[in-house]
């Protein structure tokens, strides 16, 4: 009997399986820190009930759910659940076999099932040995028109005579005025990151949401600060994009703390749980010493 295919538009039947797993990435190869379709597709007969899934089965891999969705033959189900993917890590990662388990009841022998592992070639987004020329912060102010010049040159002159005609008719004796106080020398970004650092290390994340909240704010260390003295768009910038750029204004060496302090931030941005108080004090160093290594002048 030749094999019936799906016309267009209809969906393959259900796999005629007990209980299964498939685990599947758009490609094997993927981008540090882009996003990529993963799909986690479980098929169970009716009367078994499988656990819930977890998301950590696909560990190091971070997710987000984009979409699930069920459907019923009347004899199996079938549950697809599409994310997008995210690689924090450089090289070859391996992502474990998922394992799946159903019951019948309470008190009844579990069943179980395996997908089958995944390996994946993580590179960089950019290309190191091309990364661009470092973005400057905007294109040079316009000079002015010959009729504006003109016209201030007009205004202070006016200004100039009215102040002295009043002089003239004012025959009082004018009290001195007051020395005026000492200017306060603005803080430089250097001072302010590592001022701001060490505020930060003084907060102990309490819970999930606080370590969030403590992360984005570390990230936001060391991008506002990039932004203000190395002239870059740090906030518009991917960590991957950021780097590079900094690569190129800074060199390598200021590059590298920066890379690992963003690249902690973003794991726990995308979902791979929480860290732990040595692995904050790592962030923080790490920004630190990018703060430092660029705080002088940069080489030309």
């Amino acid at each position: 009997m030749p094999l019936l295919l799906p016309s267009c538009g209809e969906r393959a039947p259900i796999a005629d399986v007990d209980l299964e797993v498939r685990v599947t990435a758009a490609t094997d190869v993927v981008e540090l820190g882009r996003a990529f379709p993963v799909t986690v597709v479980t098929t169970w007969r009716r009367g078994l009930e499988p656990e819930p899934w977890r998301d950590e089965l696909l560990a190091p891999l971070a997710l987000r759910l984009e979409s699930a969705e069920r459907r019923d033959d009347g004899r199996r189900v079938e549950e697809t659940r599409r994310y997008r993917g995210y690689a924090f890590a450089a090289g070859e990662v391996a992502v474990p076999a998922a394992t799946v388990v159903a019951r019948a009841g309470p008190g009844e022998t579990p069943v179980t099932a395996s997908g089958e592992p995944i390996v994946l070639r993580v590179r960089p987004a950019l290309d190191p040995s091309a990364p661009g020329a470092a973005e400057l912060p905007g294109d040079p102010l316009p000079l002015p028109s010959p009729w504006r010049v003109w016209a201030v040159a007009g205004a202070i002159a006016l200004v100039g005579a009215t102040v002295a005609l009043r002089t003239l008719r004012r025959r009082e004796v004018v009290a001195p005025v007051p020395a005026a106080a000492p200017a306060v020398v603005a803080e430089g970004p250097a001072p302010a990151a590592l001022r701001a650092i060490d505020a930060l290390r003084a907060r102990e994340p309490r819970d999930a949401a606080e370590s969030d909240a403590w992360h984005i704010d570390a990230a936001a260390i060391v991008r506002d600060y990039a932004s203000a003295r190395l002239g870059v768009h740090a906030k518009e910038s991917t960590s991957e994009e950021l780097t590079s750029t900094v690569a190129s204004a800074a060199g390598d060496a200021a590059c590298a703390p920066l890379r690992e302090a963003l690249v902690a931030c973003d794991a726990v941005k995308f979902g791979l749980g929480g860290t732990t108080a040595a692995e904050r004090a790592h962030v923080l160093d790490s920004a630190a010493e990018f703060v430092r290594l660029t705080a002088g002048e940069l080489s030309p």
